[in-house]
């Protein structure tokens, strides 16, 4: 087993609101005050590096004390640089890895490199404030990432490494949590933002309005209301169609949220967030064909995807103790619709006199949650966490393979309908207890123990329904359940109030579940859970009189019984097998030099292989020790610099960022050969200027017009080595955003 030890240079992009370090702000955050606990609380520590306040451990915490690898992005930033989407700012987080997959291209990542590539059942849990988002299944769609919209957050926290323990379920690599901005009832604030953007190769620009306000309604009650509109310029045309820019993305959407606070001791947080956005076509590339271009069916390879998610969250405090009960209420619906003539063509003009052949897809995940928990003293040295947590999933599934007229796109026929209604539930207990032996060193101790049951069906129809399935037409229900017991064991020593050395051991948890394939070419009907165990020391601290702030890690993760995707044919499953292993360093520095400069930089190695051969009963695919995990780079980094510098009356600034992505593998194949994605490097540029409550930002992403490749078409159902997905080309643009 080999094993390497590097270092990593690393900041997260922390560039927020900055305000006065107060010591009424430190016991707000020690508490676990509304404010602290969800919106970016900034200092400064010794000559000016940003201190930043994270909910990591479900309490307001400075990111310097949180014994956990931590990246902290700013929403303001992402907004200005209308960077929107995950694939836009992936390469801000050390050991932040994404991938585009289904057949549509649609988003999901992995942190460390704990991922086997396709559709799998999520490695990395979605949070948005205090309440999960999104399945813990893959027929839920639990793999798919929310692109929320950066107009309303304050910031978004990567959290690497396994968070079985406080977020349970399919938190095995880390966690994703997009943090919003609370009302205020301190005042009537409010924010008007214009953008417009061009992509090279594309003929429309893209644009994006955005407003927010803030309305103290009285001394106890406050509402804070956030909406955009926009669409992000395409740059993919079809020549078979003659349509231009064909992948443009239509957003909107927006958020309420209304706090009470009745007394100083109690808060009522009640939040509303509904999003829209749709895809038109494919982001594909053809590499056969000249410039970005992609030959497809009219209305296919686009994707349409509703987000909502509701929320409420009482906090009150009970003297020495504090208890906070979030509750959740979400729907992620998706419609997809691509192009499989090339596998279900033959059949659509056997049945139906027509040669194109399409596959729409619709599918409604809503999800109920519910969590209560406990944070109490147990005399002057202890401190006891425990809580307690259910959720509720109900998946609407239906898939089709239907005959379409390429002339234009019109729907003849149904070949295939697979519909999988699906309800998956878990129950969970967990504790965490922090024991205080000096004022210098503590141990956390956490466990959390879960039950979970998951049900589904499968009813199939169609004219190939006797073909692919004629010893199955349709699955009865199907029931399983589990009852996984993650841990957590932390030691700290905090050598100085800004200097601190941690250990920590923590595992995670993925559930199994079914395959609505199975009854066909030997495909089971359900798989097992799989389980990581993290080692990892760390440090974190300031120094040169906090002129310079440091975050750095190694770490190795056990990854047992891992979850693979699979397929025979046209026909998807997942099924376990043998043992992977993720091992790593990771560093950021971040610094203020002189007045004004802020220089922050990270880079990371990882080495995220299989750690035995596949069984020989998975000849479906190949995998020997030591290949690499799909989609992970052994090294990563990113180098960021920005200035601020006096214009008379205004304040400009001048900044820019260049990223490193290494090189790739696929996904496992059925022969050793697999695909390979070549390393990018990608650099941003960006200015502006600051006059009273005026800003003016201009932007340029991917300046070199660098084609780094997210996806390939040999990782699809239906394999094609000529269609790639690559980075957005070089994108150009403004904003202008009044305060008031």
């Amino acid at each position: 087993m080999r094993r390497t030890i590097s270092l990593m240079l690393s900041t997260a992009a922390m560039t927020s609101t900055v305000g006065a370090w107060t010591q009424a702000a430190a016991q707000d955050a020690a508490s676990g005050s509304e404010a602290a606990a969800t919106t970016n609380v900034t200092g400064t520590l010794g000559r000016g590096v940003e201190e930043v306040i994270v909910s990591a451990q479900k309490e307001a915490e400075r990111l310097q004390d949180v014994p956990v690898p931590v990246s902290v992005i700013s929403a303001d930033q992402l907004a200005s640089n209308n960077q929107l989407r995950i694939q836009d700012y992936y390469t801000r987080s050390p050991g932040l890895g994404l991938a585009l997959i289904g057949d549509a291209g649609v988003p999901t990542i992995a942190i460390r490199g704990i991922t086997t590539g396709g559709v799998t059942n999520p490695t990395v849990a979605i949070l948005i404030d205090d309440v999960p988002y999104g399945s813990s299944t893959t027929q839920g769609g639990g793999y798919l990432v929310p692109d929320i919209d950066p107009s309303d957050l304050a910031q978004v926290e990567v959290l690497r490494g396994p968070q079985g323990t406080l977020y349970g379920a399919s938190s095995i690599g880390g966690l994703l949590k997009y943090v919003t901005v609370d009302p205020s009832i301190e005042a009537f604030t409010g924010r008007a933002e214009i953008g417009f953007s061009d992509v090279r190769g594309g003929g429309d620009e893209g644009y994006n309005f955005r407003g927010a306000v803030n309305i103290p309604l009285g001394d106890t009650f406050a509402i804070r209301a956030s909406g955009f509109t926009g669409r992000e310029a395409g740059y993919v045309d079809n020549p078979l169609t003659g349509e231009q820019d064909i992948n443009r993305r239509d957003n909107d959407g927006g958020r309420l949220a209304a706090l009470w606070r009745p007394s100083e001791r109690v808060s009522v947080k009640l939040t509303a967030l509904l999003q829209d956005s749709e895809r038109h076509g494919t982001d594909e590339v053809d590499k056969s064909l000249s410039g970005l271009q992609r030959n497809a069916l009219r209305r296919s390879g686009g994707y349409v995807r509703d987000t909502q998610a509701y929320a409420a969250t009482i906090r009150a405090d009970l003297g020495r103790a504090e208890i906070v009960s979030a509750s959740g209420y979400s729907i992620d619906k998706i419609e997809t619709n691509i192009d499989v003539t090339a596998s279900f063509g033959e059949f659509a003009n056997a049945s139906f006199g027509v040669s194109g052949s399409s596959a729409p897809f619709h599918r409604k995940t809503e999800k109920v949650s519910q969590e209560l928990r406990l944070l109490v003293p147990l005399g002057e040295r202890v401190k006891w966490m425990i809580g307690a947590f259910y959720t509720d999933e109900r998946v609407d599934a239906t898939g089709d393979f239907a005959a379409v007229n390429p002339a234009d796109g019109g729907v003849v026929g149904t070949l295939l309908t697979l519909a999988t209604p699906s309800d998956f539930t878990e129950y969970s207990a967990f504790t965490n207890v922090t024991f205080t032996f000096t004022d210098r060193f503590d141990v956390q101790l956490g466990g959390r123990l879960s039950h979970n049951e998951l049900s589904f069906h499968t009813i199939r129809s169609g004219v190939l329904q006797p073909i692919f399935f004629p010893n199955a037409p349709n699955v009865p229900e199907v029931n399983s359940e589990d009852e996984p017991f993650t841990y957590l064991v932390t030691p700290r020593w905090k050598i100085s109030r800004d200097f601190m050395l941690y250990a920590r051991f923590a595992s995670g948890y993925r559930p199994g579940g079914p395959n609505t394939t199975c009854g066909t070419a030997n495909i089971p009907c359900q798989f097992g859970a799989d389980t990581t165990e993290n080692y990892e020391i760390g440090l974190k601290g300031a120094v040169l009189e906090g002129a310079v702030s440091f975050d750095a890690s190694m770490y190795y993760i056990d990854w047992k019984d891992v979850q693979l995707s699979l397929s025979t044919g046209a026909l998807g499953f997942q099924d376990n097998a043998g043992a992977a292993r993720s091992q790593g360093a990771e560093l950021s520095l971040q610094s203020n030099p002189v007045d004004g400069l802020t220089v922050s930089a990270w880079v990371a190695f990882s080495e995220a292989e299989l750690a035995e051969d596949f069984p020989e009963t998975l000849s479906r695919i190949r995998g020997a020790e030591g290949d690499p995990l799909p989609y992970s780079s052994r090294w990563s980094g990113n180098f960021s610099i920005d200035q601020e510098f006096p214009l008379g009356r205004a304040t400009g600034f001048l900044g820019g960022s260049i990223s490193y992505v290494g090189e790739r593998k696929g996904q496992f194949k059925a022969t050793p050969v697999r695909q390979s994605f070549p390393s990018y490097t990608q650099t941003d540029l960006r200015a502006g200027v600051v006059y009273e409550s005026w800003t003016l930002n201009m932007f340029c992403n991917n300046v070199s017009d660098e084609r780094g490749v997210l996806r390939s078409g040999l990782d699809a159902t239906v394999p094609n080595p000529d269609l790639f997905t690559y980075i957005q080309p070089r994108t150009i643009g403004f904003s202008v955003t009044k305060s008031f």
